[in-house]
């Protein structure tokens, strides 16, 4: 990628937005992978923080930065000043961390005080305690371990350490692209050990709360956006044992279907 790319496609989000009945909150992980104009990784870190952050922040196109750390990607070292640089500039933080090896990315998620971090498969006991900490959801993607091969990562250990835990997609063309939420709560319920009301919750109300929504998004209750879809279905134990392939009946957004 490049910021002249990461700008387009962020514009694009922009445009999106404008029209989308939906809630649309924008992060933008330009520091997922490399820029081959950049020989070396410390110059495309410092061009995406020195160029793209600030374009991102006076047009407005997203309210939060991420990063991928893990072994062969970032190191949080590396990313010190870039971190620093968004949270100057009033962006939320988000990471990708500790995936494929534990690369201390959950330790640094916490640090920084970020909204979440993803994967976690090599977080360890010290980066669950570390995320609880510091009041970091822990967001699992079972897609990508569907797709790869790699492990799925165990909930377990990050509800103990007093963890929020999500569930998101991962949704993408090269490693999930798997985009159906039902069907990845199920998948996380089975191999990730969520219980069945933790799996509900975490393709619902967590994943509200860590993108700062939690006052309005996610819930059934007073003061709530009406925001819910309604399935012919016995109850939540039918709703995951279908693993996604019913539809809803009827989708609600702000009160309207």
């Amino acid at each position: 990628m490049s910021v002249p790319e990461e700008l387009r496609l962020a514009r694009l989000l922009k445009k999106i937005q404008a029209h989308c009945s939906s809630h649309l909150v924008v992060t933008c992980l330009a520091l997922h992978d490399f820029s081959p104009e950049f020989p070396r990784l410390e110059e495309y870190i410092k061009d995406v923080e020195t160029r793209l952050l600030p374009a991102l922040r006076d047009e407005k196109l997203c309210a939060y930065v991420d990063a991928f750390v893990d072994k062969g990607y970032y190191a949080p070292a590396q990313l010190e000043s870039f971190i620093q640089s968004a949270k100057k500039m009033d962006f939320g933080v988000r990471l990708h961390a500790d995936e494929f090896t534990p690369a201390g990315g959950a330790l640094a998620a916490a640090r920084w005080g970020a909204a979440s971090a993803d994967h976690l498969q090599w977080a360890g006991d010290a980066g669950a305690k570390g995320l609880a900490a510091a009041k970091t959801v822990a967001m699992l993607l079972p897609g990508t371990s569907l797709y790869t091969g790699i492990p799925f990562t165990d909930a377990r250990p990050f509800f103990a350490a007093g963890c929020a835990v999500g569930i998101a997609s991962d949704f993408n063309p090269g490693s999930s692209y798997l985009m159906n939420l039902a069907q990845l709560a199920a998948i996380g319920a089975v191999h990730c050990h969520f219980k069945s009301w933790q799996a509900i919750a975490a393709v619902t109300y967590v994943p509200a709360y860590s993108l700062g929504l939690g006052h309005s998004k996610g819930a059934l209750a007073p003061g709530f956006d009406a925001d819910f879809t309604v399935y012919d279905m016995e109850g939540i134990a039918e709703w995951l044992g279908d693993m996604g392939q019913t539809m809803p009946t009827t989708v609600w957004i702000a009160g309207k279907n």
